[in-house]
This record gives C-alpha cells, structure tokens and sequence, in this order.
C-alpha cells in the first residue's frame, strides 16, 4: 500500500511540476527584429484576416441578422480574456502564449493540454483561411473550379466532410507554407504589407454594403430570428474572429520591446478589428437577406446576387490577399507554438531545430504548415470553424484560471539569476515605499487573510490550495448554470422546482467560490503590464469563455474529445519521458558547477533575496 502511495505520489508530481524559468527572460535563439507596428499588423492580419470574411456567413445560419449581437459578445470576451494574456506575455516575453504561462501557473501536464489545444486552434484556423481563399477564387470564377473538381476528382459523399477535395486550398496553403522559410522577418514584412491592403479592402467592403443597404432585410425576415440562443451559437462562432490576440504574445520571443510592445498591440488590434466586424456584420446582412449569404464566400457572392458581380469580384480578390495575410499571421504563430512545446522536450525536437540562417524553426514550419493545407482539402469553412471554437475556448478559460493562480501563488516564479555578486546593497531590492516592512511580510500569500482565519479547518497542502479549488469551481458552476438553461429550458419555463433550484443553486457557488478567493492574500506583484481587478477580471472571463463553449454543438466537442486523446497519448508516451523537466527532476548539479542561487530577481515581485525554488515544491497529494 505504502508502494503504491509513493508511485502515485511521484507520478503525480511529474505531472504537476511547473517550469522555473532562470535565465534571462529576453536570450531566445530566435531574432528579436519585431517593431510594435510589425506586431500589431501581426494581430489585425490573424484576427481580420479570418475575421468576417471567413466566420460571417457561417454565423449567420445562427443569428442571422442577430449576428452584430453575437460578434459584440465575442468581442467583449476577446478583451477581457486579453487583459490575462497581456499580463503574462509582457512578462513571460517568450514563444507559446498560453502553453508557457500554464507551465509556470499550473503543471506540466495541463500546459500541454493547452499547448496541444492551440496547436489545434492554429491548425483549424490556418486551414479555415486556406479554404475561404479557394472559395473567394471560386467566386471569382462563378464556381467552375469547383464543378470541375467534382466532375472530374470526385466528391465526399459525408456530412462532417467537405463537398469535395478542395484542391485549390491545398495549394494556397503549401504556398504559404513555402514563403514562410524565408524566414520571420521577410516573412512578417510581407504579411504586413499584406495586413495593411486587407485593412483597405475592409473598408472598402463596409462603404459598398452600406451603400446598397435594405433596411427591409432586417424588417421581413426579423432582426433575430433565432431568439437569445441563436445569437449565443453565433457569438460562440464569431469568437474564432478574435484569436488574433494570441498571435500577438506568442510574438513576444521575437519583439525587440515585448514589455510594451505586447499590451499596445494587443489592445490596439483589437479595438481596430472589433469595429470593422460590427459594421461589416451590420452592412452585409443589410445588402441580402441572411438566409441568402453562402457561408462559403458571403460577401462576393451577396453583391453577384443582387447584380453587381464587379463589386463581387472586387470583394474576392481583397478577401483572398486579406485572407493570405492572416494565413501568414496564424502559421507565424502555429509554429512558434510547436516551436516553444518541442523545446521543453514534450513535442518531438525535429520541431525545435532553429534554422542558421533564417534563424526559425524550419522543420515545425513546413511540417505544420503542411498538414494544415491537408486539412482544408478534407473539410469545409463551415466546420472548421465551429471545431475551431472549442480549442479555442477551453484554453482561453485555462488562462484565465492562471491569471488568478499567478496573483495568489507564491510559488509560481520566473527567476533571473543575477551575476553582479553577493552583496545584496548593490541590488535593486523592495521599494520602501511598496509598503513591505521587511522580507516577513512575503510570507503569507496565498493563505486566508487574518480576519478569515475562523474557516481554517481542514488540511491544505500548500498555501493558495483553496485558491486554486476554487478557480476550477468557478468554470465547473459557470458551466453547469448555463446547461440548465440550454438542456432544460422547458423545464424553467414551466416552473418545474428541480430546473428553478438548480438555476440559483449554481450561480450561489459561483459567487461562493469567487468570494474564497477574495479571502486569501493576494500577492504584490510588478509587472509591465498590471491587469486591473483580480481575481474580478479573470472570473468574468472564464464566466464568458465557459458560456460560449456551453453553446457549441455536440459534434464540435467529438471531433475535440478525438483530438485531445491522441494528444494525450503523445504525452504519456513521449513527453512524460523526455520533457527537460524530468532531466533536472533525475539530474544533480556537478560536483565543480558553482550555482549561486541566493540572490534571484523574480519579475513577479521584484528583486529579492530569497532562494529559487526547486522545479516543484509542492508536497504530493497522495
């Protein structure tokens, strides 16, 4: 029994053993050439690239005109899941976004659940561009690429398949992948280029469909048709518009100033595509009825069908040098991701192999880029988009959850070793005036305030323990509130007592779980960027992140649940193993290395004089 408590103890410490970064937070063996502009173009590229030009009609099948409803809730989302990752990209300035500020919050294992999901995430959306260029050429053709295709290639006789081989996709895909070895700073400047003419043909786009507006397209068919709950499977759609921002941090290993070149672009690309998707969203379901816009190629094909095939044609040819801008962005992004997971050894190191002259990961990029291209040959827009959306969300509502844990944990650290020498008078230490009295008052953080002591009753293994019970609470109660209202609808209506209870007792531990984190000390951090009203901020938005996921349908969630078993399988039989991290849990410093570790400065908190912690602290829970 004994035996088997140590194994689990062990095996569950491997999987819970965070990343302790040590050495200086700016070295990268990629190039640090990025400009804020060139980041920014990187966000609005991804973001407005496969914005409305690729998500719009699929949304409308939703909301219908509604849908400007929908892309304001995604928004709304977008900003407040943002604040979390603009926090931790300024600090972490490093490639992987979300995968590495999960390794260094939570553990191991979660970080490459997350990192696995957006490899997802940038894979569906990579392909998603790729399949919306095909249908902006095909437009442009007035649909003979496909017919040919299908007389002479064959056809998907399937419903979770395209209708053909989307041969054409394949081909812009592959072609991108290939400008992307020129490596990223060619490879960024042209996607830039290509950014700022999508911008214009986004303009363009709202002036002409205001232009031809029909208010009576509003009035005869109703502005939403589909009631609240259709407007919410829009919004959970839409939301793929905004995954842009994520682009954005995973760009901070390659930014020259990450400290500020992160937030301003985050928060700049978004406010920008936020409202050129409210009116795009706007005029376009103004020009044709939404039961008349072809998800495949809404905006050419609306203006060819009210007897404008100019303007049609003119809206292609921007949607396909727009749409390869926001290609270039997403496999930017893409790889840096598989780039960041294969050098900590959980993703095979062919990924990781960092090209001497271009000084990028010239096998994750052609390798990525390739099965993406692949996947848009077997799938159609409008289910790449909707199985885009759950990676998305879930990892979005992971973020989130560790924006909380980095504020309570002290034992979530990023550690700079200093060389200066030992004399703690020539460092920069606490400002008197951050209130501190003396190194005591570190201790604490993460426990209940003194007031609450009276709760203290049961075991806790670590401090902040309660803290991140309840963050996981928070999610399971979100989620839970709003399937009564999805599953048992009905139910409420009709005052049924069961349905009623459930739908105040679920919101109750909401609130319950939100104020146990508020009773615990929070830490006194300084960071570049300093996300307001924690732990209100990242509550909201994993309140936000869960109701659009709870609004996916059922066949999205298979086709993710498929994924992130194989996913875990690589783990188990791969990462586990080789992960860096389990190099140093078996390894000790040699005998003549001289490891001074007495003076440390964590970005966290400033600089201190405290020892760095080991890999893992925390005492098993088994």
């Amino acid at each position: 029994m004994d035996q088997a408590r140590h194994w689990f103890g062990h095996f569950w410490a491997k999987l819970t053993r965070r990343k302790v970064i040590r050495e200086d937070l700016m070295k990268t063996n990629l190039k640090r050439s990025l400009s804020p502009v060139a980041v920014i173009a990187i966000g609005i590229g991804q973001m407005a690239g496969g914005g409305a030009f690729v998500v719009l009609g699929p949304a409308t099948q939703y909301a219908g005109p509604a849908v400007v409803i929908s892309f304001a809730i995604g928004a709304l989302v977008a900003f407040v899941t943002g604040m979390c990752y603009a926090e931790f990209a300024s600090t972490i300035p490093q490639a992987g976004s979300g995968y590495v500020f999960s390794y260094v919050t939570i553990g191991e294992f979660v970080a490459f659940i997350v990192g696995w999901q957006m490899v997802l995430e940038e894979l569906v959306s990579a392909a998603s561009m790729s399949s919306a260029i095909s249908g902006a050429i095909d437009a442009m053709t007035n649909n003979t690429i496909s017919e040919w295709t299908i007389n002479n290639v064959g056809a998907f006789d399937s419903p979770y398949l395209a209708a053909y081989p989307d041969l054409l996709a394949l081909a812009a895909g592959l072609l991108i992948t290939t400008l992307m070895l020129l490596g990223s700073n060619r490879f960024t400047f042209i996607g830039t280029v290509l950014s700022f003419l999508g911008v214009v043909f986004i303009i363009f786009s709202i002036i002409v469909c205001f232009v031809f507006a029909d208010s009576s397209n509003w009035t005869s068919v109703g502005f939403a048709p589909y009631g609240f709950r259709g407007i919410m499977r829009g919004a959970a759609v839409t939301f793929f518009a905004y995954i842009g921002f994520e682009g954005v941090s995973s760009a901070g290993e390659e930014a020259a100033n990450p400290q500020r070149t992160i937030p301003l672009a985050m928060f700049s690309s978004l406010g920008i595509v936020t409202v050129f998707y409210l009116l795009q969203s706007i005029g376009l379901t103004l020009v044709v009825p939404y039961t008349q816009i072809d998800p495949q190629s809404a905006f050419p094909e609306a203006f060819i069908s009210i007897g404008y095939p100019g303007i049609g044609i003119t809206l292609a040819i921007g949607i396909i040098i727009s749409l390869i801008g926001g290609l270039i962005s997403n496999l930017f992004t893409m790889t840096r991701t598989t780039y960041a997971m294969a050098k900590d050894g959980l993703l095979f190191r062919l990924f990781a192999k960092v090209n001497s002259y271009t000084r990028s990961p010239i096998y994750s990029e052609l390798i990525f880029g390739a099965l993406a291209a692949l996947l848009a040959v077997i799938f159609n827009l409008e289910i790449l988009v909707e199985f885009l959306s759950v990676g998305t969300l879930c990892t979005y509502t992971i973020v989130a959850g560790c924006s909380i844990i980095l504020h309570y944990q002290t034992r979530v650290a990023i550690y700079d070793v200093q060389q200066e020498g030992g004399d703690p008078t020539k460092r920069r230490g606490i400002a008197e005036d951050d209130g501190y009295e003396d190194l005591d008052d570190l201790v604490g953080y993460g426990e209940l305030k003194s007031r609450y002591r009276f709760w203290k009753r049961s075991y806790s293994p670590y401090p902040g323990f309660a803290v991140d019970i309840s963050v996981v609470l928070l999610a399971a109660f979100a989620g839970a509130f709003y399937s009564v209202f999805i599953y048992a609808y009905d139910e409420l209506a009709d005052m049924v007592w069961w349905a009623v209870l459930l739908v105040v007792l679920f919101p109750l531990g909401f609130i319950s779980a939100f104020l146990v984190i508020t009773a615990h000390k929070k830490r006194r951090l300084r960071l570049p960027f300093q996300m307001p009203s924690v732990p209100l901020i990242p509550a909201i938005s994993i309140a936000l992140n869960v109701l659009l996921l709870s609004n996916l349908g059922w066949m999205s969630w298979v086709r993710f649940i498929v994924w992130l078993t194989i996913g875990v399988l690589i783990y188990f039989c791969f990462g586990l193993r080789h992960s860096v991290l389990n190099e140093e849990w078996i390894s000790t410093p040699a005998a003549d290395e001289e490891v001074d570790e007495s003076f440390v400065r964590d970005p966290f908190k400033g600089e201190t004089y405290i020892p760095a912690i080991d890999v893992d602290e925390r005492e098993p829970l088994f």
